[in-house]
């Protein structure tokens, strides 16, 4: 009567692909930070030292929102505000230097205080919309943006921005629409480009995304993000062969590029290269080792290899960074039984029943275990409370039958076995054929 479980494939759920949704709304940041600040006034004199001389404090905050070490500027325009406090140009910098920062809420006051001192300054709804994006204040950034494009119907980046803000709200449509007033507007705005083929691939209009994707590598050809997004869809499409080959696009654009890393690894695992998978896991540990993710699908894959102790560990690494981390106790659980561990999978299975009542695949496999340290009364106890859980569960019934027959409870266990066949478990079939009659 003793058989070998595949406990992987009967009990757990199918390891899928989880990728991070969509970049849009991170796109519009990365757009700023690469952004050159110009200071454009009325007589302006031409030369940075003319300008200097002039205002000095003014212009070295200025220069200073060009440079990665920007924390000084909010100090220089201090400064300028004490001098003059009527000027908006001076309130707008000030709040572009916080919001680089992300001194989000200090940001949004310099933004409103331009807007008091000069009620027509488009910029300053514009750069306020953008803040309460960062702040996830949508609707906000939605009627500033609003106001910024009343003001100026042809200001591309207010549209963009909107743009960046209906898809914090999920409203793709709405996101395209403004996506494509700003490639109208600008036809060369490559940001434009990439965020509205992801907000199509929201909309599952593929061969759209694809043709703005193909604009943005045309537009700016090391662009690894794209790549990215594109990898994404053709694994959605089942292209995998070209996923992969994307991802490692990516890779080779952006050698750090963790998330690309792991999911290039999940799309390994799932055309069962399971040591592929591994290495692209650990590229991605290394570049992360906080991301527990990682090392959640290595332990799976490494469980794939019959590297139980190695999936152990990394089941483990987990369990000590998040207690609460169901899934990891029933992963090690596993490791565990396949180790040959059979008490101590018990107790993570055990812990996970603490954690999820409900999980009827932890009882199963306790009570497998269970009836492997012949403790048959609890194993039937765990059975019993699994169907009671999941009544279609067809391997418990199949179990459940062997104890029944190894107890001389014939009867039990062929309507058990009948059951089991009947939810088309194939082990039932063959032990109804050598023990039900």
């Amino acid at each position: 009567m003793i058989r070998l479980y595949s406990f992987i494939a009967v009990c757990f759920p199918a390891f899928t692909f989880a990728y991070n949704s969509n970049h849009c709304v991170d796109t519009g940041a990365k757009q700023a930070k690469n952004k050159e600040y110009r200071l454009v006034s009325k007589n302006a004199p031409e030369s940075f030292e003319d300008r200097l001389a002039i205002n000095p404090r003014y212009e070295t905050a200025s220069a200073l929102l060009k440079l990665p070490d920007f924390n000084g500027a909010p100090g220089d325009f201090n400064h300028v505000i004490q001098l003059d406090d009527t000027s908006a140009l001076v309130y707008d910098n000030r709040e572009t230097a916080k919001n680089k920062s992300r001194d989000i809420e200090g940001g949004n006051d310099e933004y409103t205080k331009a807007i008091i001192s000069d009620p027509g300054n488009y910029i300053a709804y514009n750069n306020r919309g953008r803040a309460k994006i960062i702040a996830k204040d949508y609707n906000g950034a939605i009627n500033d943006l609003d106001q910024a494009i009343i003001l100026n119907p042809k200001y591309t980046q207010a549209y963009f921005n909107r743009g960046n803000a209906k898809v914090g709200l999920n409203d793709y449509e709405g996101a395209i629409a403004d996506y494509t007033q700003t490639i109208l507007l600008n036809g060369r705005y490559v940001f434009a480009f990439k965020n509205r083929g992801e907000a199509k691939a929201q909309l599952h209009d593929y061969k759209g995304a694809m043709a703005d994707y193909a604009k943005a590598i045309i537009l700016y050809s090391p662009y690894a993000e794209v790549y990215y997004d594109k990898a994404k869809i053709k694994s959605d499409l089942s292209d995998f062969d070209g996923a992969i080959d994307d991802f490692t696009h990516a890779i080779s654009l952006k050698p750090g590029y963790m998330v690309a890393y792991y999911d290039r690894g999940l799309l390994a695992y799932k055309q069962q290269d399971y040591k592929g998978a591994i290495s692209d896991f650990n590229e991605a540990i290394g570049l992360s080792p906080d991301f527990l993710k990682a090392y959640y699908s290595r332990g799976i894959a490494e469980s794939k290899t019959e590297d139980f102790e190695a999936a152990f560990a990394d089941y483990t690494k987990i369990i000590e960074s998040n207690p609460g981390y169901t899934d990891a106790y029933l992963w090690r659980g596993a490791a565990n039984m396949d180790l040959k561990n059979f008490i101590r999978a018990i107790d993570d299975f055990n812990k996970v029943i603490t954690l999820a009542p409900d999980n009827a695949c932890a009882l199963y496999l306790a009570g497998v275990c269970e009836e492997k340290l012949y403790n048959y009364g609890n194993a039937m106890l765990d059975f019993d409370r699994a169907i009671k859980i999941n009544p279609q569960y067809a391997e418990v019934y199949n179990s459940r039958a062997e104890i029944s027959y190894r107890l001389g409870k014939r009867s039990e266990a062929r309507s058990d076995w009948k059951k089991a066949i009947e939810l088309g478990n194939t082990a039932a079939v063959d032990n109804m054929k050598k023990y039900g009659k």
